[in-house]
């Protein structure tokens, strides 16, 4: 990189004249060991890594942002004379203010430096002129980077202070400018020949945790400083990975399978949906680690098999009247949900899966359909895979072999499975009724007796299947349990019909008993059915669909952007949708829209693809409420 530029130069300073200039000091205040935890379940321990370090020689440390030294004082084993290494352990510190206690210190100020960490790599830099000529074997630096104004040139310096073989250690830091790009970066400086092991968020372009080994090679990003801001701007011939969303996620579930089947979990696998896996009893039994890695597999598995059946990302003809298939982009547009929603939306965005899944108000809200809290888990899992995390802990393994650094497993703490909320809600018995599809106009009180006929037989095979769903639904009472429905008569003349059911019970001394049902009623449980059981020939047949539109506009108004359909989550939330109505094309509907403080009604229009998704959604929406 070139010179820092003059707004660069006058950002850092005032930066550290505002921290100088604090009476109080940082709130930050030093700790005598940093932990630096990596997504795969490992972390890096400073006290791990000093202790085998000084096995095999002596070796000499800085700690960037040391504060009020007590890392120097604990790992020093000149100060600390309580330590036990083999070999010699000399800890050097630098704070931007000097936060050492005035009680009992026992820093010296030849290892504990006052000054502006930006200029380390500055030999004229007078403040830390004591370790102007200094190697090191390590640099830790742990709350630092994150406060830093050019944290890219504060990793060059840093890494030029380390001696060949040492490691820089360091957590998060922005690189702003460079959101979207920071694989590519990295993946630059692996290619280049450098060691690193990072942890990153691809999208946000926070990097959480960066560790590099010193190599013969120069450590240069393929970074230029941006010229009107603070920031910085990848160079134009930085290879960009091009991969589509869905390309990335299915990388990423190759990765998985191998992860699973390297931790003899290939059961796992055969998890055809999230429901399936989040209610089995196996999923309950693993470790969290374990159940992360099965949620990002049957994930990616579930939008890989959407994809290769529904390339438009939207339900195809030929299922859209059937359950939902999980669209990659109807997962990403819940994203809009999380945006002002605190802490609790931000886990979700950044793919914080484990934290997600400890609880999260959104996920566990009863006020939200099942169906979008699963979506929510799902885009979790998502942020989580395009975060590009897992394809680096593949590199991170390889790295930290040459590093030859004692990794430690992280101790997940808590007990109760991830998602526990979720898991306890799909396990719980739910009575039986038909499943939710979008109704064709098959029937209408004009057809003719020649054509409803052929179907009682199959309507009544539904009604037994159903039979106290429907019984509440015609608000009629039948003696006992044994009794079923066995004869349909269809009274009067098109236009004008009504039904007689016939119900029989099983012993012989019951009495039958009939209901006179109204044909608006009948007709819609007969095209229930014949849109359950007939579904494919209601494509091919281009039927109308059936739907309430007071019940739709009452779900979409309480529901805009997080459908999950690009045409009606656009819809600006001052929105109000006054009506949902048939066009001529039976391929198309049209939506009235009020815009807030007018009188002016718009009119667009939908697919029925789009529409048969929200007749769908706001079908499980109400199905869940009932019962939950």
């Amino acid at each position: 990189m070139k010179n820092r530029p003059k707004h660069f130069v006058e950002k850092i300073n005032r930066a550290y004249e505002l921290v100088t200039s604090m009476k109080e000091g940082y709130v930050w205040r030093g700790s005598s060991d940093y932990s630096f935890s990596y997504p795969d379940g490992v972390q890096l321990n400073t006290k791990k890594i000093i202790e085998k370090a000084s096995l095999e020689g002596d070796i000499t440390i800085l700690d960037i942002g040391t504060s009020n030294g007590v890392f120097i004082s604990a790992n020093d084993t000149e100060i600390n004379k309580g330590l036990k290494h083999k070999h010699r352990v000399t800890v050097y510190g630098i704070s931007a203010t000097d936060e050492r206690t005035p009680v009992d210190n026992n820093i010296p100020n030849e290892k504990y430096f006052t000054g502006n960490a930006e200029h380390l790599g500055d030999p004229n830099y007078k403040e830390f002129r004591g370790i102007a000529s200094q190697q090191f074997d390590y640099i830790f630096s742990s709350k630092t980077f994150m406060h830093l104004v050019d944290p890219v040139s504060a990793i060059i310096d840093a890494y030029n202070k380390l001696k060949p073989g040492g490691t820089l250690v360091i957590d998060e830091f922005t690189l702003k400018g460079c959101e979207g790009r920071l694989q590519d970066i990295i993946t630059h400086l692996r290619q280049q020949g450098h060691c690193v092991a990072v942890s990153l968020d691809n999208q946000t372009g926070v990097i959480h945790q960066f560790c590099i080994k010193k190599t013969d090679k120069s450590l240069e990003f393929p970074l230029e400083y941006d010229e009107h801001r603070i920031g910085y701007v990848p160079f134009p011939q930085l290879e960009k990975d091009n991969r589509s969303n869905l390309e990335k996620i299915a990388a990423a579930r190759t990765l998985l399978e191998s992860t699973l089947e390297k931790a003899e979990l290939s059961a796992f696998k055969e998890f055809a949906s999230l429901e399936a896996l989040l209610k089995s009893k196996q999923y309950l039994a693993l470790p969290h680690k374990q159940q992360e890695y099965c949620i990002l597999y049957v994930v990616a598995k579930e939008l890989s098999a959407s994809a290769s059946k529904h390339p438009s990302q939207l339900s195809s003809t030929n299922n859209f009247f059937t359950s939902n298939p999980i669209s990659l982009q109807k997962i990403l547009n819940l994203k809009q949900l999380c945006f002002d929603k605190g802490v609790e939306g931000g886990r979700i965005l950044s793919g914080d899966l484990f934290g997600v899944g400890l609880g999260n108000i959104l996920i566990n809200s009863k006020y939200l359909p099942l169906a979008t809290r699963l979506n929510l888990i799902r885009l979790t899992a998502c942020q989580n895979m395009l975060s590009m995390d897992l394809e680096n802990s593949v590199e991170n393994a390889k790295a930290f072999a040459q590093m030859n650094v004692r990794l430690s497993k992280v101790d997940y703490l808590h007990n109760e499975s991830l998602f526990s909320a979720i898991c306890d809600t799909l396990s719980q018995p739910r009575p039986s009724q038909p499943m939710n599809v979008v109704m064709g106009r098959k029937f209408t009180e004009n057809s003719q007796f020649s054509e409803l006929s052929p179907h009682f037989n199959e309507t009544l095979k539904f009604l037994y299947q159903y039979k106290e769903h429907f019984c509440n639904q015609l608000q009629i009472k039948l003696e006992n349990s044994s009794y079923n429905f066995t004869k349909i008569t269809c009274i009067g003349t098109p236009g004008h019909y009504s039904f007689n059911l016939l119900a029989e019970s099983h012993y012989s001394g019951d009495t039958p008993e009939e209901f006179i049902i109204p044909a608006s009623q009948f007709l819609a449980i007969m095209n229930q059915a014949y849109s359950t059981i007939h579904r494919q020939e209601l494509v091919a047949e281009k039927l109308p669909l059936i739907f309430d539109s007071s019940t739709l506009v009452a779900y979409l108004n309480s529901n805009l952007g997080i459908t999950g359909i690009t045409t009606l989550d656009s819809l600006s939330q001052n929105c109000m949708v006054e009506e949902i109505s048939g066009t001529e094309d039976h391929d198309s509907y049209k939506i009235s829209v009020k815009m807030e403080h007018s009188e002016d009604v718009e009119e667009i229009m939908i697919s029925k693809e789009e529409l048969s998704e929200l007749i769908q959604q706001q079908q499980s929406a109400s199905m869940e409420s009932g019962f939950f």
